[in-house]
């Protein structure tokens, strides 16, 4: 019979999810060509033309050829039920009408335009409607909207009316509501509402892929770096139990601003002037209840030791920002790091890390303590005031040892390395695009900058003035710089090359006239950010790698000597077994942490 043929062919051609998807687009869109519907469900032409023509044939959908241009067919959904239930497969098998279940719409007369009384069809009603590109859902939800107004005997020009309304209504109502949240949203200072009155072609480079902003909320600091010294001085302390606990109260009170990674740089040294005049046991006892307490806050803190004098402890004293008697101590600094590494061997803590600052080459006893950072400050290219902290990399070539310290990170943009190789092809065009994004990328973290500056004086951390956020560190990442390279060089991996490119970038970010913003470049370390361009780009083109690399030293192959090009943060991950301090210094690596 004709209505079973019916059902079972309908049945049979919503065999995959695909199909159902394609019904649901033009259910909540309204009309669309093939090519619009393969764009949107990332499908193939020829696959979303076959589906379109058997949910043709089988009554799904309907199409027609735009005026316009006889070359663009369009598909609208049509109106259909598959009502299967034990009732009505006995009907169906019959050959008997089945009656949908319908809203209360169907229940009602109404009188046509030629004057005839008929009971009101929804599917005829709605039909020009979908045709006209009108989503099924908007008409579902209008004629719903309009149910206690419909009287019996209705004319149908009255309830077009009515509908009409009702649908523009519900336009507006959406419009409006977009408008109210908009408003709401503009009320907050965020970067991304800043961004989108000030420069929104950078928030058209984030939404296509080529860059991730990562802050687009309020501005915040994303680490900090302590200074430990004008701790003590705005507090006035004089003992190492009162210093201990002045500096656990700053931390936690960065920790409620949200701040969750810390570091306490050259602890050993700025703690010297009050164990000097303490047995070994008092010093101990202070130092191990102080860890525990640390540790007990829940944020990550970054612990810096000096192994050697650091260099800018003598340039700061020819300025007076660091007590006189500082270098007198150094006998006193050794003792400190001796009992602070004996207490982590002993102490297990969940969430401090000992950063290694070697500023000579370290004695062959030096105990190191797994899960620790090891940063090398004896090469050239280190300067003398970096502050370590997990993946990041503060410091201020261009001004005092004072301006790396009570800062962090503020903003840092992603470059989606592997879509700019995809698109050039060569290493020369490559390294053209890549600084052309650099410099748009520059423009936002300008835009960054200024929001920061324009609010902070008003209210961001206002409450506490030890932070100043104007020497505070903006950065650029490169992502998937290892696939980037397998794309431009075919596979063939040349280290040379990779240095090349590297270095070109360091200096043209360096030549950027920007002085008034700490700029730094940094290899990524955020998995997500990667898997996010992962994503983004196999959609629009078939990927030869299972992943994009979050970092190029996931690349065993690499050597420790790129990190000198990657001013803003870099660092090898390591077992402890398989580290060897002295090919680690004498390749003049800056950061490793052994596991």
């Amino acid at each position: 019979m004709v209505q079973n043929t019916k059902v079972i062919e309908q049945l049979k051609v919503l065999d995959n999810e695909v199909k159902l998807r394609i019904l649901a687009l033009l259910t909540e869109t309204g009309a669309k060509s093939i090519t619009d519907i393969s764009k949107q469900l990332n499908l193939k032409f020829s696959t979303a033309h076959k589906y379109l023509e058997q949910l043709e044939r089988t009554g799904f959908v309907r199409s027609k050829q735009e005026h316009e241009n006889r070359l663009k067919r369009m598909f609208y959904i049509q109106d259909f039920y598959i009502n299967i239930n034990p009732s009505n497969i006995s009907k169906i098998l019959k050959g008997d009408k089945i009656e949908h279940e319908d809203s209360e719409l169907s229940d009602f007369h109404i009188i046509t335009d030629h004057g005839k009384l008929e009971r009101f069809d929804k599917i005829k009603f709605a039909k020009p409607y979908l045709d006209g590109g009108i989503p099924k859902n908007t008409i579902e939800i209008g004629l719903n909207s309009i149910q206690n107004q419909i009287r019996e005997r209705t004319s149908l020009i009255e309830f077009r009316a009515i509908f009409e309304i009702a649908i523009q209504n519900r336009v507006n109502s959406i419009n409006s509501a977009l408008i109210n949240i908009e408003k709401s949203r503009a009320k907050i200072q965020t970067f991304f509402n800043y961004l989108k009155l000030r420069y929104p072609y950078g928030l058209d480079m984030h939404i296509n892929g080529d860059i991730f902003i990562e802050n687009l909320g309020k501005p915040k600091v994303s680490n900090f770096s302590h200074d430990l010294n004008a701790i003590a001085l705005f507090n006035n302390v004089s003992n190492l139990p009162d210093y201990l606990m002045e500096v656990t109260n700053m931390v936690k009170k960065l920790a409620n601003l949200g701040i969750k990674e810390q570091a306490l740089d050259s602890f050993n040294y700025f703690i010297s002037k009050y164990t000097s005049i303490l047995d070994e046991r008092k010093i101990v006892s202070e130092l191990e209840k102080f860890i525990k307490n640390l540790d007990a806050i829940g944020v990550e803190i970054f612990l810096g030791l000096d192994m050697g004098t650091p260099r800018f402890i003598q340039k700061e004293l020819e300025v007076n920002f660091l007590p006189p008697n500082l270098m007198n101590l150094e006998k006193y600094v050794g003792i400190n790091t001796d009992i602070i590494l004996n207490i982590f061997k002993k102490i297990k803590t969940n969430n401090i890390s000992l950063v290694y600052k070697l500023w000579t080459e370290p004695k062959n006893d030096l105990l190191f303590i797994p899960k620790s950072y090891i940063a090398n400050l004896i090469p050239k290219w280190q300067t003398s005031n970096v502050v370590y902290l997990k993946n990041s990399r503060l410091d201020a070539n261009w001004k005092y040892w004072m301006r790396t310290v009570r800062v962090g990170d503020i903003q840092n943009i992603a470059i989606n390395a592997p879509r700019i190789a995809a698109r050039t092809k060569n290493l020369q065009l490559f390294k053209e695009e890549l600084f052309k994004i650099i410099k748009e990328s520059v423009e936002v973290l300008k835009y960054s900058y200024e929001l920061v500056n324009s609010i902070q004086s008003r209210y961001l951390f206002k409450k506490i003035k030890y932070i100043h956020l104007d020497d505070s560190l903006y950065s650029l990442s490169l992502v998937g710089l290892k696939e980037a390279f397998d794309i431009l060089l075919e596979g063939n991996v040349n280290l040379k090359d990779i240095e090349i490119i590297l270095q070109a970038t360091r200096d043209y970010m360096d030549n950027l006239d920007v002085d008034y913003i700490r700029l730094g470049l940094r290899d990524c370390q955020k998995e997500t950010i990667a898997n996010y361009f992962y994503d983004k780009d196999s959609k629009v083109r078939r990927l030869n790698f299972s992943r994009y690399s979050k970092s190029l030293f996931d690349n065993n192959n690499v050597s420790y000597s790129f990190q000198k090009y990657f001013n803003a943060g870099h660092i090898i991950k390591l077992p402890l077994k398989e580290f060897n301090i002295d090919n680690f210094i004498k390749s003049e690596g800056g950061f490793v942490k052994i596991e």
